[in-house]
């Protein structure tokens, strides 16, 4: 019996050991971090990267083909739209005096017009959406130049993106402050 107690009271002792290690390893670690962040002024802020990346992508000339070819898609869109309309009221106002194969003709016109407006906005969508993707890849790189400098620059030891602030005063919101100096090296 004296040897299982024997083994547990060493077992007990080794893990108090090596948490005591442990405990002394992270204390140290945070004990030098600290003073380090402490000799860095902690200036913390934090940016709205959907609001930037908007506001600098309307200034590309690409956003600028991209709305246009946009416009045209959508304008298109709506024709067709219009043309369904027109012959659903078409189909309304004879259904009473055409045939049935007539009548049923017209639904499927109508269903087919339907599929394959579901087929071009689905495209329009996604070329929307490879389109964005481009000019947000070509974007990233610079606007993340821009928010170093800002950082070095005024001192910020981080800048955060809003997204993962469960809260964020607004005076330390630096949104501004980078589109204006996104702006001004355009």
């Amino acid at each position: 019996m004296e040897v299982p107690m024997l083994r547990e009271q060493v077992r007990s002792r080794s893990c108090v050991i090596v948490f005591l290690v442990l405990s002394s390893t992270v204390l140290l670690l945070a004990g030098a971090g600290g003073r380090a962040l402490a000799a860095q002024e902690a200036k913390v802020g934090y940016l709205d990267l959907d609001r930037v990346v908007q506001a600098v992508a309307k200034q590309t000339p690409e956003y600028e083909d991209l709305s246009k070819e946009l416009e045209k898609r959508q304008a298109e869109v709506e024709r067709r739209r219009a043309e369904i309309d027109k012959l659903e009221d078409e189909l309304k106002a004879n259904r009473v005096i055409w045939s049935e194969d007539k009548a049923k003709e017209q639904e499927k016109l109508i269903r087919d017009k339907i599929d394959d407006l579901k087929v071009y906005s689905e495209g329009a969508q996604r070329y929307k959406d490879v389109e964005e993707n481009k000019i947000l890849r070509r974007l990233l790189p610079d606007i993340a130049k821009v928010v170093k400098q800002v950082g070095e620059r005024d001192g910020y030891g981080m800048i955060f993106e809003r997204r993962i602030l469960l809260y964020g005063s607004p005076t330390l919101d630096l949104t501004d402050a980078i589109i204006k100096e996104m702006t001004e090296k355009r």
